[in-house]
This record gives C-alpha cells, sequence and structure tokens, in this order.
C-alpha cells in the first residue's frame, strides 16, 4: 500500500483548498478578462480597439494550446530529473504531493501565458507603441530575450522544458511580426527586413 508522505495533519486540507483556489482563479479569468476590458474599452481609440476585437478569441486559443504543450512536457521533464538517480544507487524518492502537484501546475500555466506573447507583441504593434521595422531590427535580441522569459517561467529549471516553450514562442513572434506587417499600411520592403536575408 502506497502512503501518501504528508508531513503534518493538516497538509491533506491545505494541498486541496490551495488546488481549489488555482482551479477557481483559472475558470474565473475570463470573467476577469471582460470585466478588465469593460473598465479599460472607454478609454481606448478605435484603433485601439479593433485589435482587442480580433486577438480576444486567438489569445484564449493560445492560452489552451500553451497549457496542452506544458501538459504534454511534464512526463519527459520529470523522466529527465529522474535519469540522475542513476548516480545515487541505493536512494528512494518520497515526493510530497503536494510540492509536486503545484510543479505540474505551474508548469502548465506558465506554458499557457508564455504562448499569449504573440498577441502582446501584435497589439503593441498594431497600435504604434512598438514598430515592426524595430521588431525586425532587433530580432536576435528579442529571440535572446524569448529563451531568457522561457527559463524564467519554467519553474523545473530544465533546459529540455525551456527549450519546449522557447522554440515555440519564437516561432509565434515571427509570425505575429510578419502578421503586424502585412496587415500595417505601407507594405513596401523596409531596409530593416534585409537584416533577415
Amino acid at each position: 500500500k502506497f502512503e501518501q508522505p504528508f508531513k503534518d495533519v493538516t497538509q491533506p486540507f491545505m494541498l486541496q483548498l490551495k488546488l481549489a483556489f488555482y482551479i477557481g482563479l483559472t475558470i474565473a479569468l475570463p470573467h476577469m478578462a471582460l470585466e478588465i476590458w469593460g473598465f479599460v474599452k472607454p478609454g481606448l481609440k478605435p484603433n485601439e480597439i479593433r485589435p482587442v476585437r480580433v486577438l480576444g478569441p486567438i489569445s484564449v486559443v493560445l492560452f489552451l494550446v500553451g497549457c496542452w504543450i506544458g501538459w504534454m512536457m511534464i512526463p519527459p521533464s520529470f523522466k529527465w530529473f529522474a535519469s540522475f538517480f542513476a548516480s545515487f544507487p541505493g536512494t528512494a524518492l518520497y515526493q510530497e504531493p503536494g510540492a509536486m502537484v503545484f510543479l505540474i501546475v505551474k508548469i502548465v500555466l506558465a506554458f499557457g501565458i508564455g504562448f499569449e506573447l504573440p498577441v502582446v507583441t501584435y497589439f503593441l504593434a498594431k497600435i504604434g507603441v512598438i514598430a515592426p521595422e524595430t521588431l525586425f531590427r532587433y530580432w536576435r535580441q528579442a529571440t535572446v530575450a524569448i529563451f531568457f522569459l522561457a527559463a524564467c517561467l519554467t519553474p523545473s529549471g530544465d533546459p529540455f522544458t525551456m527549450t519546449a516553450m522557447a522554440l515555440p514562442l519564437a516561432a509565434l513572434f515571427f509570425v505575429s511580426v510578419f502578421a503586424v506587417r502585412l496587415t500595417s499600411k505601407g507594405k513596401g520592403r523596409d531596409p530593416a527586413l534585409d537584416s533577415l536575408d
């Protein structure tokens, strides 16, 4: 019979309470986003409102895709960590259930939040905060920043999970930059694009 290694009598209750909080927060996020949008919308110009209407459904899809990829990354990540036990024969792992559950939750949410980067990039470029030419010109620095962001967001800290997040984020980043470039006025080739050749 497998015995859960709880450290004190309150841990089973606290684990369920914290888990219920995170699940409730995740379910409430769409409603919270709508409430925030209702507060911000009156202060925006029409050209700032249009991108949000388009990006709203896309952001939900990207969040769910990111969560799914994060979920798929959990088994290989744990397998990578477990491979180091071969260096310590005779040892045993007594995993605390709470730590395991919340590590999984953090990984899944980190991927979901990270996949919102293209939406933010596209929105800022469409409203004129960031010029597409600037993003093209500094694409190398942006790629390094994406890998750094992925390293910060992945709570497991292993290179496998970080790379699994960074590569799709980099691809989505460039897709969003090309999309805003194509949908912007004055579609002539910019000299900054020469840096990609």
